[in-house]
């Protein structure tokens, strides 16, 4: 893999070869060197780096080297020296070879020096003129690769054992050998360069060089003419640099990879140096901000206003100074008019030892909408989608536009890298790239979309390997044809399930690009399955919202129906003896009353405008009383297994809400086994919610709740009937089985208890409902002790409603009862009748709902005019006076619509037996 894609590879590469080397840039900086070369100045390579030729040297010296530096890059030839240095007390003979090297555009941007002790090679040069036995010991026993070749011929004179391990041959064979027989140039480009090595000394060439076994291996050769016994030869040191070559190959086709990635981002990016001055932007700003990328690329952001007002500024500022990244999102008039919602994230990363800034934002106006609203329907809903605010707002962006290629703005090639490396890496968006039908390249928010951790799990396999179900077959297909087509693929909303079996909802671009010359496919992934949910929880608040306040309003005007019903039945079940037919009838009258006062009871509690006295109570005692009732009236094919927890808290409930929940569910579990049998498994116990099971779940917050699991084995349901089931009037049962208000009116009590219900069904395997209440710690419960006070009584009433029915049934009922009764359908003329004999009366009870003055207005005007009458506050529903602080207008209970007479009898007399009255239900 590319050894030089980093400063850590580099250094790998580096410190692995036998030579001195070092690496410096334009300026002669010292950028890395390895060990061998660190040794023999007695420091370490990171006391070298960063530092020039003067730490080290005498200033005559370091000023050669560095008029010999430039001289190289300037004229782009290498620069080859021989010169003695003093090194640890010795005199050394060190041949120094300068090459320049250059970026991906040609440009030179550094040097690169070989650092050879060439002492030993003077000793051997030195030996041949003294002594052939001398010198054949040096040759032999040398580690570097060495030849002596016959210049005119190219015969192979004579190797060492380095040469003889390199290229596989014996040392006979390679005596019988010409350089033509390994060197895989044009015979007459060899015999060019073998006369330029005769000319001057430190000539060194690139070949490919032939072993013995096929493999063909790059070499750089070193060759000077030397004389032996007379005659005239060529000495060639050999090295082995096909491995480098390898690197810097795959290091110019990473370099490419990294460009058409940010040239097809649709992420808008931008890089700004330390002071200010931005460096680099691509289209994609242009796009969101309203400008053009010129525009962009000329601004300093310390100067921009906008940053100034929303706070970027600081965001920035904190990112460079501490270097952790930072995210928000902002509402922001841009520099060029255009006033949107960016979602905003800043890196720091370095450039030559500089800090530098990078800031990926994103268009996220439409999201932000949803979000807005979302915040309507729950306080707490927007601090949990700001937890994951920078997925989120991610989502539904509508966008992938073609960017210019990214302007040179690198130093040096592995400056560019770093900055395309730290843009990619830390998108929110899935990056990837097929080629050939293989993956060949992911970013690490691709992998953690499908739940994978190791790169070796995706790399050079099919397109469909991170799909766990036949998502990937078409997903295969997709990519097929953006290749076929050659052009750009958009699919929202594109259902998958993952290896580790997690069901999401992804948004796919996929775009046509080419690779070192063969197509490829370029695909951005951005998971919007939590975007999706939220807008299904959004959808179904809002119908049921519109539901409930038709509910409510029917309700209300049927309470009123209601209670005329019951009043006049009951007046009428006095005025007849026992046991005739008519008692019997009328008293059919009020039981069928009664039902349909129940049903409203329902629709007011779908709707919430029906308050319940909520206090700490058990559940598991209500559940047992359940179970063993639908134990006594189903069937026995039918096997009932329980499991509550011991020692569970208590929750904040109506004790007959409870009961309603848990007889709809276990009913409906019934229903679903009773014709096949089956097993009902019944579950309480308490479990810890995570800010990710609650963030799509307005209303609710992380913590400890109670969990109530109905599960059956019966027929189950499918989709379609799974999303509707909660719908009001919406029920599968036959005509006459079921009003369809089961669960819908169970979803509205679990929510308005701050609680959730969730339901799993899968035909034929049966179905399972959880449903979470919040507990409450420690707190004691208390059983409320009923005391029943007297129906008779007596006392002087005004009554007052605007319905006349109404008044005239409950005026006569509560005479019957003992009380004398002053009804009136107006309450100006019953606030007048009131100031005219204030003391003449006992008691006040008045509607709510009246033209002219409301039950609350003719309360306070009562109660200015005596603060010691009690009253009485009788309503259909209570979305408004709920939030009113009713002992302020002299109110002392509140009852609710219809009323039967001995119960309203009942409250009267408490009251004027002055007993305490505690709550405000009726």
């Amino acid at each position: 893999d590319a050894l030089l894609d980093s400063e850590e590879r580099q250094r790998s590469l580096v410190e692995h070869l036998p030579q001195r080397i070092f690496i410096k840039d334009r300026n002669s900086i010292y950028m890395s060197c390895n060990g061998n070369y660190a040794s023999d100045l007695g420091i370490t390579p990171e006391q070298i780096v960063g530092k020039n030729d003067f730490a080290f040297y005498t200033p005559e010296l370091a000023q050669a080297y560095r008029a010999d530096d430039q001289a190289c890059m300037a004229t782009g030839m290498a620069k080859d020296l021989e010169e003695i240095y003093q090194l640890a007390g010795q005199e050394r003979w060190i041949h120094t070879i300068k090459v320049p090297f250059h970026d991906n555009q040609g440009r030179v941007i550094g040097v690169l020096g070989i650092f050879e002790d060439i002492t030993e090679r003077r000793w051997i040069q030195e030996a041949l003129r003294t002594s052939e036995e001398r010198f054949r010991g040096m040759f032999s026993s040398h580690n570097a690769i060495m030849l002596l070749i016959e210049p005119l011929t190219g015969r192979i004179i004579d190797a060492n054992k380095a040469a003889e391990r390199f290229y596989g041959y014996t040392m006979s064979q390679l005596r019988s050998m010409f350089i033509q027989d390994i060197n895989m140039m044009p015979p007459d480009e060899v015999e060019r360069k073998r006369d330029l090595a005769l000319q001057e000394h430190g000539n060194y060439f690139i070949f490919p060089h032939r072993l013995a076994d096929g493999e063909v291996r790059t070499v750089e050769v070193h060759s000077s003419p030397i004389e032996r016994n007379g005659e005239l030869m060529l000495f060639s040191i050999i090295h082995d640099i096909t491995d480098r070559i390898l690197a810097e190959s795959r290091l110019a086709e990473i370099s490419e990879l990294n460009q058409q990635i940010i040239a097809n981002s649709p992420v808008g990016i931008a890089i700004y140096q330390e002071d200010g001055q931005c460096m680099v932007v691509n289209d994609a700003i242009g796009q969101i901000i309203g400008g053009t990328k010129e525009q962009a690329l000329s601004q300093n952001f310390r100067q921009i206003k906008s940053w100034q007002d929303t706070g970027l500024i600081d965001m920035a500022m904190k990112t460079l100074n501490t270097g952790v990244p930072t995210s928000e999102t902002i509402h922001v008039a841009s520099s060029f008019g255009k006033t949107i919602w960016l979602s905003v994230r800043f890196n720091r990363f370095y450039l030559q030892n500089e800090p530098h800034l990078l800031l990926m934002f994103n268009d996220v106006t439409d999201v932000k909408e949803t979000e807005l609203k979302l915040v309507e329907l729950s306080e707490t809903l927007e601090e949990r989608v700001a937890e994951r605010s920078e997925e989120l707002m991610a989502v539904n962006r509508q966008f992938l536009c073609e960017i210019r290629e990214h302007a040179g703005t690198a130093s040096s090639l592995k400056d560019s890298e770093n900055r395309m490396t730290v843009a990619i890496e830390s998108s929110p968006i899935g990056i990837f790239v097929i080629q050939d039908e293989k993956y060949t390249f992911s970013n690490q928010a691709f992998m953690k979309i499908f739940g994978l951790t190791n790169s070796l799990d995706l790399m050079g396999k099919q397109p469909e390997t991170p799909y766990g179900d036949d998502s990937g077959k078409r997903f295969s297909d997709l990519v097929r044809q953006c290749v076929y087509r050659s052009e750009m693929i958009n699919v929202n909303g594109f259902k998958v399930l993952t290896r580790d079996e997690r069901e999401r909802h992804l948004n796919i671009w996929l775009q046509p690009v080419e690779f070192w010359g063969l197509p490829a496919v370029m695909g951005f992934i951005i998971d919007v399955s939590e975007e999706l949910e939220l807008r299904s929880h959004l959808n179904q608040s809002q119908k049921m919202e519109a539901l409930g306040s038709l509910a409510s309003g029917i309700a209300h005007d049927f309470n009123n129906v209601l209670f005329a019903i019951t009043g006049y039945s009951e007046l009428a079940l006095g005025s007849v003896p026992s046991g005739s037919p008519a008692k019997r009838q009328l008293e059919q009258v009020l039981a069928a009353a009664q039902r349909a006062a129940n049903l409203v009871q329902h629709i007011l509690t779908f709707s919430r405008e029906r308050e319940q006295e909520k206090q700490p109570i058990l559940i598991g005692p209500i559940l047992k009383e359940s179970l063993s009732f639908l134990r006594a009236s189903i069937t026995q094919n039918i096997e009932i297994r329980r499991d509550i927890s011991p020692d569970l808290h208590s929750v904040n409930a109506d004790p007959t809400q409870i009961h309603q929940i848990t007889m709809n569910l276990l009913t409906n579990a019934y229903h679903a086994m009773k014709n096949t049998g089956g097993v009902l498994d019944v579950t309480l116990e308490e479990v810890d919610l995570t800010t990710d099971f609650v963030k799509t779940r307005p209303g609710m917050l992380p913590g400890t709740y109670q969990r109530l699991m109905v599960s059956d084995t019966g027929h189950g349901m499918s989709p379609e009937t799974l999303r509707r089931i909660f719908d009001p009037y919406f029920t599968t049962k036959e005509p006459g089985q079921g009003t369809g208000l089961g669960l819908s009116v169970t979803d509205a009590i679990v929510r308005d208890h701050g609680g959730t219900i969730t339901v799993k069904s899968v035909p034929d395997s049966g179905t399972k409902f959880e449903v979470y209440f919040p507990i409450i710690m420690d707190k004691e419960i208390s059983s409320e002790e009923t005391e029943q006070a007297a129906l008779l009584g007596n006392g002087r009433i005004l009554f007052v409603d605007d319905e006349t029915m109404l008044t005239d049934a409950t005026k006569s009922n509560l005479e019957d009862f003992g009380y004398e009764v002053v009804a009136e359908n107006d309450p100006v003329i019953a606030l007048t009748k009131f100031e005219a004999k204030p003391y003449s009366f006992d008691l006040i009870i008045t509607n709510m709902s009246m033209p002219n003055m409301t039950g609350l207005e003719l309360s306070m005007k009562i109660s200015k005019i005596r603060s010691d009458i009690p009253i009485i506050l009788i309503t259909g529903f209570s979305d408004f006076i709920a939030e009113k602080d009713l002992p302020d207008y002299g109110i002392r209970k509140l009852v609710y619509k219809p009323v039967r007479n001995a119960a309203l009898a009942q409250t009267i007399s408490k009251i004027l037996t002055k007993q305490d009255l505690t709550g405000n239900n009726g």
